[in-house]
């Protein structure tokens, strides 16, 4: 299975939960778009780093600082990170669409212990369940 959404011709049938066969190969079906859109690879680093971050002994402020720092730097990578490796044009397109969203929804969730009042538990799930979302709607069609 590819790391990135297939492009395959539309068939009307949008909203399928598996993948099929088309003319042109492999289409995915919406589990697999959400499990490709959220950059986990991404996220692996973020977590790391984040990890690393929170054993340091920094004050509740620059933790704060940290975690912010490291949103935005990782943000930016995603961006870059799907920019040079998706495959096709359609594929980019879908994944410039909804991949540095998944990442700023997913980094925000694991980032709650240091963000304080900042950290809003019912936006962290608005964000994610908006992800899945786009995850089921936004499928690449033909490049």
């Amino acid at each position: 299975m590819s790391r990135w959404v297939t492009a395959a011709p539309p068939t009307g049938r949008d909203f399928e939960v598996k993948s099929e066969e088309g003319a042109k190969g492999k289409k995915d079906g919406a589990i697999e778009r959400i499990a490709k859109y959220v950059p986990a690879e991404i996220l692996a680093g973020f977590t790391a780093l984040y990890s690393a971050l929170i054993a340091m002994a920094l004050s509740d402020n620059e933790k704060l600082i940290g975690a912010a720092i490291l949103i935005a730097l990782f943000f930016i990578v995603t961006i870059f990170y799907v920019i040079k490796n998706t495959p096709d044009n359609a594929s980019k397109k879908a994944h410039l669409a909804v991949t540095p969203l998944a990442f700023l929804a997913w980094s925000y969730a694991i980032s709650s212990a240091v963000l304080g009042d900042y950290y809003l538990p019912l936006f962290a799930f608005i964000a994610q369940a908006v992800v899945i979302a786009l995850s089921i709607i936004v499928k690449p069609g033909e490049g």
